[in-house]
């Protein structure tokens, strides 16, 4: 699963998605600075930590969306693109 978003209401869903059984390790969180990946800044908010990726060398929304399943939207609007939507459908 891929999130868009990591303010409050992105943080509360992952958080009751996992109570129902998703593990952490099947999420990637992407907030206005890209992906969340450990050791990406100093100082990281306890709630992105506890959702932060290992270092694979993907940065952005897009590098991350290509193979998800599912996709969350917790942020501004306009973050999904029709291309990557186009994806998607070719994928079934």
């Amino acid at each position: 699963m891929v999130v868009s978003g990591a303010g409050a209401a992105a943080i509360a869903c992952m958080n009751l998605l996992v109570a129902l059984g998703m593990q952490k390790h099947n999420i990637v969180v992407c907030d206005s600075k890209g992906v969340i990946y450990k050791d990406r800044e100093p100082n990281m908010a306890e709630t992105k930590a506890a959702y932060a990726v290992e270092d694979d060398g993907k940065r952005t929304l897009e590098d991350v969306i290509e193979g998800a399943d599912i996709f969350l939207g917790c942020s501004g609007p306009k973050v999904l693109t029709r291309r990557w939507c186009r994806r998607w459908r070719a994928r079934q």
